[in-house]
């Protein structure tokens, strides 16, 4: 059998090439845009509430349930990237804040709307913590600490972004138009990311758990009657042969 090939190792003994940079700017677009979703509601929620959409009250509401619902997907975010992979994870809270943005341009009353941004939350949260640990797992050691401050100055840019976008769009087309540009481009960049490899500590991680992992208990019963059944048979025909020494019986022994 051919010895496996250790990627990782691989990885990290090649020079910085388009490959690295392909991997930042994927990775660096969702984080780009999960730091724009969060800073995009203190302008929302300043329109909202001189709309009469809201009020101060359910407006801290709004905020804190941005907040809760990250808390719960950073804390999930690292269990599920390493039970199934690196890739499932980072598509999977892109795909959840992407969604919940383009479902709250049409939130009917700001109830609505804080149930949804609790499920952003969850999504913005586990997106911060994934992007990272990926990063990490491509680049090589020598120059993650650089990759790790190019990811962060992205992140933080997400800031003047929100800030400059709702400049314009709030007083022009309304606070609802900053949730969709940010739900549509969360689904552009989870189609870009859709063929992205799994990490290589990831592959590995996924390859060991599936080597260990014990047998079903319908399959363990199956083979347990496959052989009672076989051990029974082969009892039967001992038990024939034996009074009888035909011709068959002395040709199976």
């Amino acid at each position: 059998m051919p010895a496996p090939i250790n990627s990782g190792a691989r990885l990290d003994r090649l020079p910085i090439s388009r490959f690295h940079w392909n991997i930042l700017g994927l990775i660096g677009a969702g984080a780009f845009l999960d730091a724009f979703d969060i800073y995009l509601a203190n302008g929302a929620l300043a329109a909202m509430v001189k709309t009469g959409f809201t009020d101060l009250r359910l407006g801290s509401f709004f905020i804190s349930a941005t907040f809760m619902g990250m808390m719960i997907g950073a804390g999930l975010s690292g269990y599920l990237g390493d039970r199934f992979g690196r890739r499932y994870s980072y598509q999977a809270n892109l795909a959840i804040f992407g969604l919940a943005s383009l479902a709250a341009c049409f939130a009917p009353d700001i109830y609505w709307l804080i149930l949804l941004r609790f499920i952003m939350g969850i999504g913005l949260g586990a997106e911060l913590v994934v992007a990272a640990g990926t990063l990490c797992e491509f680049v090589p050691p020598a120059t993650r600490g650089r990759w790790t401050a190019l990811l962060a100055l992205i992140i933080n840019s997400g800031l003047l972004g929100a800030t400059a976008v709702g400049y314009w769009v709030i007083p022009h087309l309304g606070w609802r138009y900053m949730f969709a540009i940010a739900g549509v481009g969360a689904m552009v960049a989870w189609f870009l990311r859709h063929r992205m490899p799994e990490s290589p500590a990831g592959s590995k991680r996924l390859a060991g758990s599936k080597r260990r992992r014990p047998p079903s208990p319908r399959s363990s019963d199956r083979s347990r009657r496959a052989s009672a059944s076989s051990r029974r048979s082969r009892a039967w025909s001992v038990t024939r042969c034996r009074p009888r020494r035909s011709r068959r019986c002395s040709r199976a022994a």
